[in-house]
Order: C-alpha cells, then structure tokens, then sequence
C-alpha cells in the first residue's frame, strides 16, 4: 500500500496512486443520487483491492439498505478495512469506527464520529455528507444546518462538490426555520448546478414549509428532468409534488401522483417506504377512498424482519401493516410494535434509546389509530408530539404524526377543550391547512365561544386556504 492524495489534499492508503480519484467518483456519484453510483463502487473494489476506505465506502452504502442481514456485512468491511489499522491514516480509522459503530447498533455513536472528522478534516466531503444523514435520523436540526455551516469557507466554487455542499445548508436552514435564507442559498445551489436532486428536494421544502403549494408543483415539475434520472430518490421527490397536491386542497390529485411517480411495488428501499404509507394515509384523511393500494403497500414490507434500527423506518412500516385488510399484515404490524417495546427496554445499543424514549410508544400510537382505539392514540401522541423530532425525518416528514392526532382527536373528542386548543395551534402552524380549518371552526362553533369563532374566521379567510 501506498499514500496518496486526492484533490482536496486527503490522504488514502490505497494501492495506487488513482485510488484517490476512483474513491472521488463514487462520492460524487453518490452526492448526485446517480443510478451509475453502483457501478462506480464496483469498478473501485476491483482497481483497489485492500483499500480500507473502499471497504468503507461499501460498508456505508450496506447500511443504507437499511436491513440486520447487511448491517451483519457491513461490519465484515469494517474488519476487512482495520486488517493494518496502524498502516492507516487517522481520519481513515475514524471513518472504520463510525462504520462499526453504525453497524453495531449506534447511529447517534458514528454520528459523533462524522462529525469530528468533519471538525478536523472539513474538506473530507464524505464525513459531511455522513454527519448530515446522521444528524438528519437522530432529529437534529441545528446540526444539520451547523455540520455544513463550518465547513464552507474551505471550499470554493471551482470545486466539484461545492454546489453539493450549498444544498446541504440550504436544507439544514430550512429545517432550523430559515426560509428566507434557505431559498437564497438553495437557489445559488441550483444555479450552479441544475442537476442537484439534494437541492431540488431542499427547495420543495422551502415550498413546504411556506405553504406554497402550487408554486412546489409547478417548481418540480419544471425541474423534472433533473430528477427523474435519478436513483430511488427520485421516489421521494415526486413524493413532494403529491403533497403538494394533497395541502392543495387536491386529493384526488395526490392519488394520480401516487400512482403514476411515488409507488412501484420493485421500490422496497426505507425511503420507498416512508413514502408509500405516509402519502397514502394523507389521501384517505382527504377523504378519498384508496381501494386495495394499502395490501399493495403492506405486501412489499411483509417480509422484512424485525431490523429495529430506525424508529422512523419502523413506525411507518408499522402504520403500512396495520392499515392493510390482511389479517396477517396486521398481525405483523403488532408483532412489530411488540418487538420495537422490547428493543427499547432491553436493548443496550445506542439505537435502543430512541425507541424507548419516543419511538415504540408512537408505532403503538399508530397501530391504536388503526386498529380503532383513537381516544388512547390521541392520549399517547398528546404526550409524545413535542418528543416526536428524535426519531429524525424532516419537520414535513414527521407533520404525519400531527395528521393522525388530529383524527384521532376528532373520533374521540371533537368538540372539546383538547380538540380546541390543538386545532387552534395548527391553524397559526399550518395556516393553510384546509381540513384542520374545518374541523377547528366546527370545534369552535359546537363550543359556544363566539368571541373566538369570530376571530377565527377572520384568520381564515385573510389565509386563502385552499379547496378542500
């Protein structure tokens, strides 16, 4: 083996001087959500045999997957890369332990790890992108944002990755609530490179997050020939024109969308997923009937096991199974929350406090919302909501959870004080929400508060809520 650096002045122990590049192309690749990303690993496993990074590399796309069984693989190329540890650089031993660490159980433990790397090597665009992933799955906004912020005076626009970069701190300023300055950064981004799939979903967010339904529809589908070549990905943006369509008022709309660009029963990856239950619940709260697509959706997660490494993952997985008509999928649904309590008492991974703190109390939130029992999925997610950004996603992503409290609610209690106050907080959060309006100034009217229902109405009709 050999030292060499690549182009921002790392150094790799590699057998040869291209290593560098070959490692290079693969994290660009993957930057770009390319489909070719695969191809390019593979050409780099065999041009470099033994290098511990390479090993690495392939070790983090593994764990990716999202599965136990790969988690199992993923630590053999962790060892495989630590056979000479002492032969290694520093930065590449970190990057062995955030894998082991990750692999083992400890998402919030690489995480530590990406970001210290980072901190002392923050022109390695790897660690950057792997401390994004990891703050974005354990629910720290600030970080998300921050992890990049530090890094961006070392580079410059020349670089390959720098566009890259921007819309990875465009996206952690709009999940801190900065939209103004997401979108001008996220913009820039795009400006220098259209072909961004990160920076077209960060702008979708902006989108989101300000309400701007229609703009978010015509803004994706004007760019959707810079993400629709992409890899599975392309799934999740697509996911956010199908919102769109949904906050709308539209969801009849939505469920064209869902059809057309958001399901394919051959998608099974965790993202795929999320994507699949999350929207299709939207759609039948916007009252349209869905027919037999909830089998469709239970029956492509049917026979994962119990992987328990993401709460995030696993509730949706939990609210894809009891949703669907299949005696067995609901079964399986139960068997999962079951495993997800357990996990979370017994478990000494550091994955394992999540799920105790929040993660297995909101699946059973969701497994009592499906199975009938609103008033304690109500009781649970009353207690849980202001927790509930630990298990990760976005703030769009996790507003499902706020979605099935407002139903709940409205089942068990919809007249009261509870139903009062929650609708009347999502009405300033949300204030175009179109069905929590309804339900808000019905709460309202059955309360005998006049004084408040006049007040809220004039919110209502100066927020220009869409159709519903």
């Amino acid at each position: 083996m050999i030292k060499a650096k690549n182009g921002h002045g790392l150094t790799f122990t590699c057998p040869s001087p291209e290593a560098p590049e070959l490692f290079d192309r693969v994290v660009r690749s993957y930057l770009a959500f390319g489909c070719e990303t695969g191809t390019h690993l593979k050409t780099l496993m065999r041009s470099c045999p033994g290098m511990a990074m390479a090993h690495c590399l392939r070790g983090y796309f593994l764990m990716f997957m999202g599965t136990r069984a790969l988690a199992t693989r993923a630590l053999d190329e962790a060892a495989a890369g630590l056979e000479d540890p002492e032969g290694l650089e520093p930065r590449e031993r970190m990057h062995l332990a955030a894998l082991r660490a990750w692999a083992g159980g400890s998402l919030p433990g690489a995480t530590r790890l990406w970001d210290e790397i980072a901190r002392n090597h923050p022109r390695d665009v790897l660690a950057l992108k792997m401390a994004h992933f990891g703050h974005f799955y354990t629910g720290h906004s600030r970080n998300i944002r921050d992890g990049v912020a530090r890094a961006l005076d070392f580079w410059t626009p020349k670089d390959a990755e720098y566009s890259f970069l921007r819309s990875m701190y465009a996206f952690g300023l709009e999940e801190s609530g900065d939209y103004v300055r997401a979108e001008r950064v996220v913009r820039d981004a795009l400006d220098r490179n259209p072909d961004d799939p990160w920076g077209i979903h960060a702008l979708a967010h902006v989108y989101e997050a300000t309400e701007r339904f229609d703009t978010g529809v015509r803004c994706l589908t004007e760019m959707e020939r810079n993400w629709k070549p992409v890899n599975n990905f392309r799934y999740h943006v697509a996911w956010h024109r199908a919102l769109f369509h949904y906050e709308a008022g539209d969801p009849e709309a939505a469920l064209e969308a869902f059809d057309a660009d958001v399901f394919d029963p051959e998608a099974t990856e965790d993202l795929d997923l999320c994507n699949d239950a999350s929207l299709l619940l939207r759609i039948e709260l916007g009252g349209v009937d869905v027919g037999d697509r909830w089998a469709a959706v239970a029956t492509k997660v049917e026979s994962r096991g119990d992987d328990l490494m993401m709460p995030f993952v696993d509730t949706h997985v939990v609210l894809a199974l009891a949703s669907s008509p299949d005696p067995g999928h609901r079964a399986r649904a139960r068997a999962l929350t079951e495993a997800m309590h357990r996990y979370g008492a017994d478990s000494d991974e550091g994955n394992a406090v999540c799920y105790r703190d929040v993660g297995a109390e909101l699946a059973q939130a969701v497994l009592n919302y499906r199975e009938g029992r609103a008033e304690q999925s109500w009781g649970t997610l009353a207690a849980l909501l202001d927790r509930v950004q630990a298990i990760g996603g976005s703030h769009a992503q996790r507003d499902l959870f706020w979605e099935i409290a407002a139903d709940a609610l409205e089942q068990s209690e919809p007249y009261g004080a509870d139903a009062v106050a929650f609708y009347g907080a999502r009405s300033h959060s949300r204030q175009r929400d179109g069905w929590n309006w309804q339900r808000y100034l019905a709460a309202l009217e059955n309360s005998d508060r006049d004084d408040a229902l006049r007040a809220a109405r004039i919110r209502y009709q100066a927020a220009a809520v869409p159709a519903g």
